[in-house]
């Protein structure tokens, strides 16, 4: 009987702990890199912890890097470029993709009036992200679970999201 003091509070606070530890977890494993301040191609390179090959025309560049624990790595990029360069920038951004997985191909479309793509967004895209605002432009997607890239033909802004 007098065990049974001591116990039912510990038990209690051992059972918040685990409940607090828990909670804690999606927000102790993600790891973030980002910044909503556009920054130079060189700020870019330097900054980021990923490879990532930005022409030489890049400017204004937004980067998003989330990695939750070993599970998912979430990227964000949009940057301002020189239209000669998008062809030539999703190439080179792909190609690791296209060597893991051989049978994805690029699809170029159009974009229709509302660019809002059909990319389920987890999580969700930093405030910056406005591909869905484009009026006229295309996106390309490689394979089904690829890479995307949309490229404002208005502003010259191409978005790139990638989950791994």
């Amino acid at each position: 009987m007098k065990h049974a003091v001591w116990i039912a509070p510990a038990l209690a606070t051992l059972l918040i702990a685990v409940v607090v530890v828990w909670a804690a977890i999606p927000f102790a494993t993600a790891e973030r890199a980002g910044w909503d301040t556009p920054i130079s191609r060189e700020d870019a390179l330097r900054r980021l912890d990923i490879r990532y090959s930005f022409p030489d025309s890049a400017r204004d560049i937004y980067l998003h890097y989330r990695r939750e624990g070993t599970q998912q790595n979430f990227l964000y990029v949009r940057f301002t470029l020189a239209p000669a360069d998008v062809d030539r920038h999703v190439e080179d951004s792909t190609r690791i993709h296209r060597l893991s997985f051989p049978a994805d191909h690029s699809q170029r479309v159009a974009l229709p009036a509302n660019s809002a793509p059909g990319v389920g967004w987890l999580p969700p895209p930093p405030r910056w992200w406005k591909a869905s605002k484009i009026a006229r432009g295309y996106v390309v997607r490689v394979g089904q679970h690829g890479p995307v890239f949309w490229f404002d033909a208005d502003h010259n802004v191409l978005y790139h999201y990638e989950q791994s």
